[in-house]
């Protein structure tokens, strides 16, 4: 264990040592505290710890609006744009050099030459890189943690969830940068076939979304049918007194638009879908099955942080005033598109991700230790 961990502090100290660590950890302390500076008072939302207001009424601080406000910077901007993008590819970036170096004659030879094995050099320079990852990620989220208790009054600890799912994506992508990076010893060409390789996964992702939501879309079929007024009223005669008036519950059928007592309404009727769309969703997931898959693993940790800070802001009858007729009218389509990607798609995209992750490292670990270095 002693020589593991010696090797996995040399393996951190290198890194710690280059460049592009301290950028990568500075840029994401940067954007967590611009993030940080985003607040609300009794004006509206301020931007550089108050430099900068811009009065709303509706978004002064305690007001739900201002909550799903600066959840929805986070999730789309901050997590979105930083978390699932930027930070990963510096990441990939600065971890890239780690194992086409240790290939090198010299270096590699004389960490050969030691008692360790390479398997165990080959794993501690795994954990060092998952480790520079993790010390990014996890102060980045700290931080961003104690800007929703400062700005929202919450402590929403679903945050948390973004640091297994960011090392899990960033291992998926690295896991075959280590292999093309053992297997070429060049760092541009383990580079550029990851991103390639990332490329492909997220345009599958899409195309899958994409031909689900046509293939949705051809199990319904619209037109125009009559609709039933209830509860028209008119006046009619009592059998008992003729002149007595006396109000009835008369049904009316609709005529037309122009009709004065109501207008025609779309009738959506469901019938049996593109079976050519099903097949390409079919042809597409199984495609999709050796590829890592990022986004539905991004997408779920976004899901528990929003769902987690709604119960826990308090009063959330607002949103539920706010979000009821677009629930009712998006059901269906949701239901729907659940039976397409099916309800375990959290956990398959993980166990796959996990398996493509660890057949990558299995093959780059396998080649690591039988090179001639």
């Amino acid at each position: 264990m002693k020589p593991f961990l010696t090797l996995l502090l040399d393996s951190y100290r290198g890194l710690r040592s280059e460049t592009i660590f301290w950028v990568t950890v500075g840029l994401s302390l940067l954007v967590a505290v611009i993030f940080l500076s985003i607040g609300f008072n009794d004006k509206g939302i301020s931007i550089f710890f108050g430099a900068k207001t811009w009065e709303n009424e509706m978004m002064v601080k305690g007001s739900p609006l201002a909550f799903v406000t600066y959840v929805m910077i986070f999730t789309n901007f901050v997590a979105g744009g930083w978390l699932t993008f930027i930070a990963i590819i510096l990441a990939l970036i600065s971890c890239a050099s780690i194992f086409p170096d240790a290939m090198k004659e010299g270096s590699a030879g004389m960490l050969m030459t030691k008692v360790p094995s390479r398997l165990h050099v080959f794993l501690a320079k795994l954990t060092g890189s998952l480790f520079f990852v993790l010390i990014q990620v996890g102060l980045f989220v700290i931080i961003v943690f104690l800007a929703f208790r400062w700005r929202l009054g919450v402590w929403n600890f679903s945050l948390f969830w973004y640091v297994p799912a960011v090392l899990l994506v960033f291992l998926n992508l690295y896991s075959f940068m280590v292999l093309i990076g053992v297997k070429t010893r060049s760092v541009m060409t383990s580079i550029m076939l990851t991103m390639l390789l990332w490329g492909i996964s997220a345009s599958i992702n899409w195309a899958i979304g994409l031909v689900g939501m046509n293939y949705q879309m051809s199990q319904y079929e619209y037109g125009v049918g009559e609709s039933v007024v209830l509860e028209q009223k008119e006046e009619v005669p009592s059998e008992e007194d003729p002149q007595a008036d006396v109000t009835a519950e008369v049904e009316v059928e609709e005529e037309g638009p122009n009709d004065d007592w109501g207008s025609e309404r779309t009738v959506r009727k469901k019938v049996e879908g593109d079976e050519s769309l099903k097949s390409w969703i079919d042809t597409l997931k199984l495609v999709h099955s050796f590829f890592p898959k990022n986004a539905p693993i991004m997408a779920a940790a976004e899901k528990k942080l929003v769902m987690d800070g709604i119960a826990g802001f308090g009063d959330v009858s607002e949103f539920e005033r706010a979000s009821t007729s677009t629930g009712e009218e998006n059901e269906e389509l949701e239901e729907a598109m659940k039976e397409i990607s099916g309800e375990d798609s959290f956990f398959y995209s993980i166990g796959t991700s996990c398996i493509f992750a660890f057949v990558m490292l299995s093959l780059a670990g396998w080649s690591f230790c039988r090179k001639d270095l």
